[in-house]
């Protein structure tokens, strides 16, 4: 099955969706999901599925073993490295487009594309916010690299997923009465 988001690598990447899927939404807009350890790929599938919009869930190759990829989800296995996923959607994500993901300098560069990044428990990077997020990232990982020892974060709750539910919506919402940036550049070649 060929498809053009395995484009510009082939081999470095496999899709599994089914033959004839639309490949972007009508707005132009895509959800891309960094999937690997992801607790809410079920939420960000229907509510998209609710809206038109299509979601692209991108793993490592040891990750999501589901088959049947519904309707307008579009699974992608990357070879196994160090940011391999993290690459494959920075090279596609294009801007007004919506990342799922708890990385942050995944988020900021997403981010820096024009794209905005939620994260799993509902709270959205933005241009306002990524710059801090960023830096308080980037001080715990030197405090631990000095040997600094923190609490993980807490277990996933159900009070988690309410929260992220509801602002995708309101987001997927705000994507719905917003022409995309992507879709407004086309048109104006």
């Amino acid at each position: 099955m060929s498809n053009p988001l395995d484009g510009e690598t082939p081999g470095a990447a496999r899709t599994e969706a089914r033959e004839g899927e639309p490949l972007a939404s009508a707005s132009g807009r895509r959800i891309w999901v960094d999937a690997d350890a992801c607790p809410v790929k079920d939420e960000v599938e229907r509510l998209a599925a609710r809206r038109g919009l299509e979601v692209v869930h991108v793993c490592a190759l040891s990750g999501m073993d589901r088959r049947d990829a519904p309707a307008g989800v579009q699974i992608v296995r990357v070879a196994h490295g160090p940011d391999a996923a993290d690459e494959w959607i920075l090279e596609r994500c294009r801007p007004g487009d919506l990342l799922i993901t708890l990385d942050v300098p995944l988020a900021a560069a997403a981010v820096a594309r024009g794209a905005l990044a939620l994260d799993f428990r509902g709270r959205v990077f933005d241009e306002a916010n990524v710059g801090h997020r960023r830096a308080v990232r980037d001080l715990l990982m030197r405090l631990r690299d000095q040997g600094a020892r923190f609490r993980g974060p807490r277990s996933f709750s159900r009070r988690d997923r309410q929260t992220f539910t509801a602002a995708l919506a309101r987001l997927l919402d705000r994507f719905a009465a917003e022409p995309s940036p992507a879709a407004a550049l086309e048109k104006d070649l």
